[in-house]
């Protein structure tokens, strides 16, 4: 009982991170970054975005994701991964709900660029958590499920634009903005720094796996 214990503890730890990197992929990617193709043509249709402007605002968005995809490997982040965690999802799901709010072009630049930004650090210091946990209760074969969030974000994002649309372009990004907060607060406390260190062959496997999710991260 005293060495079936901390096993199962473990990967009750792991199944809650999993969730909780899989719900946060649906709102970085899915919702924070995705969601831009499916209310295009209703900007286009009803703000009067031009097909020029539309490609800059997507520009903008991939270069944000770039930056920070490839950055984020070169930040010594500490014990302090969940608190950074925290706040580039508090920025996604505010560069989200921000676009239905003005209509000004100078600034729907600088909220799809931010949202780059915060869906890149996003997507790596999840999938860091992530690997920590599954390395650490031996379930990597579970990674496919947590990176299953990418697809099942624009999946729920494709469904969701039909019938947020009837409140117009502007409804339609709040709207993905208050289903993110709905999605993200029960999920938020699984996220949370391991005290354990893992052991020296599980930390090298952590880096390599780490190093190319970063790298891996810059062409999604």
């Amino acid at each position: 009982m005293e060495i079936s214990e901390p096993i199962n503890t473990k990967k009750l730890e792991s199944t809650k991170t999993t969730i909780a990197g899989f719900v946060m992929l649906v709102i970085a990617m899915g919702i924070g970054r995705f969601s831009y193709t499916s209310i295009l043509p209703l900007m286009q249709s009803q703000a009067q975005l031009s097909a020029a402007q539309s490609g800059y605002l997507a520009g903008y968005n991939n270069l944000g994701y770039l930056i920070a995809a490839f950055s984020a490997g070169f930040i010594t982040w500490g014990n302090r991964r969940s608190v950074h965690l925290r706040i580039q999802l508090v920025l996604c799901i505010l560069t989200t709900g921000f676009m239905g709010i003005t209509t000004s072009y100078v600034w729907w630049v600088i909220f799809r660029f931010l949202a780059g930004i915060s869906s890149g650090f996003i997507f790596v210091l999840s999938s860091s958590f992530v690997l920590d946990a599954l390395l650490s209760s031996h379930r990597v074969k579970w990674l496919g499920i947590f990176y299953g969030g990418v697809g099942a974000g624009i999946t729920l994002t494709g469904f969701l634009t039909p019938i947020l649309s009837h409140f117009t372009w502007r409804g339609t990004w709040i709207g993905l903005s208050i289903i993110s907060i709905a999605l993200l607060v029960p999920v938020l406390s699984f996220i949370k720094e391991d005290q354990q260190k893992p052991s020296a062959k599980a930390d090298d496997s952590l880096r390599s796996s780490a190093a190319n999710s970063s790298f891996l991260a810059g062409f999604l």
